[in-house]
């Protein structure tokens, strides 16, 4: 396992509990990179793209405005929500989660940190997306 300090994070590299928690919590059992303030834990070196960078990075202002436990609390109830009510594939209802949903929408505007207003999470609760993600590219295609 590496540590690199970078600009706005601790990029921690290599397989790690804290992605292990991830893949348990988030039902994206491939999930290859985590955040927990203030690192970004990445599986491996090729994964710190700028578009995975920024993800994350807009994951950990959402964390820091909600104090982390109420993103936590947040992002499990949209979760169960969409498994137990909507009846969604894990992989699904984590994307429909307010949190992924501004993360992914804006993962390729590397101004969105700059132009994003406080607490823009909260546009996402009831405004959701279907998507998909191409996860070489980083692309996101809005399906409705």
């Amino acid at each position: 396992m590496q540590i690199k300090i970078r600009k706005g994070y601790i990029a921690v590299l290599g397989e790690s509990w804290p992605l292990k928690l991830a893949r348990f919590l988030s039902g994206h059992k491939n999930a290859t990179i985590s955040t927990t303030p203030p690192f970004i834990f990445f599986l491996n070196t090729s994964l710190e793209r700028p578009d995975t960078v920024n993800h994350e990075k807009i994951h950990l202002r959402q964390m820091y405005e909600l104090l982390y436990i109420f993103a936590i609390i947040l992002q499990q109830i949209e979760f169960w929500y969409a498994r137990l009510i909507l009846k969604k594939s894990s992989y699904d209802a984590y994307k429909f989660t307010s949190l992924e949903q501004e993360a992914y929408l804006n993962h390729n505007n590397p101004n969105y940190l700059k132009e994003r207003k406080m607490f823009a999470v909260f546009k996402y609760v009831f405004n959701k997306k279907d998507f998909t993600y191409n996860k070489d590219t980083g692309e996101v295609i809005i399906e409705n």
